[in-house]
């Protein structure tokens, strides 16, 4: 399980001097990001890339290490892939909704299964969204940033 921290600045220099200008108010709102994928390649370079966009973020490479990172790092999203050995990524959305629950992390699957079947079945075991490989990152950096902004709450 690797870990890959943003770079961390000083909140006092980058508030303006009559009080917050919008820089500090979104620096306060960063996200615990879990990248869950058996792909080591895939889960680093996402996890490389959501960490340039200021969120913390931790990769774990099958359901079970996902599961255990769950409890040490709280993550806020969990961005997992569906088709894994052993666990699931079905069966590790299911596990986190009845852990969590009622505090359950957003979950957004990123798969190469774009096909109906596979979207109820994410969405029966408890995900919130499915994106599909390879995933748009912009597409992926709006969704982060309506949970950073509270128009999107898991639940």
């Amino acid at each position: 399980m690797g870990i890959v921290r943003p770079a961390r600045y000083d909140l006092h220099q980058l508030a303006s001097p009559g009080g917050s200008d919008g820089i500090l108010t979104m620096l306060a709102k960063l996200l615990n990001v879990l990248i869950v994928d058996d792909d080591k390649d895939n889960a680093e370079s996402l996890a490389q890339l959501v960490a340039l966009w200021g969120h913390d973020t931790r990769t774990a490479l099958n359901g079970d290490d996902a599961f255990a990172a769950i409890d040490s790092m709280c993550p806020d999203v969990v961005v997992l892939d569906l088709a894994m050995p052993g666990m699931s990524g079905l069966e590790l959305a299911a596990k986190v909704k009845e852990k969590t629950s009622p505090k359950c992390p957003l979950l957004v699957f990123v798969t190469g299964f774009a096909d109906s079947a596979s979207r109820t079945a994410i969405f029966k075991a408890g995900g919130h969204f499915h994106l599909v490989k390879p995933v748009d990152p912009y597409e992926l950096q709006r969704l982060l940033g309506r949970v950073q902004d509270g128009s999107i709450v898991a639940g």
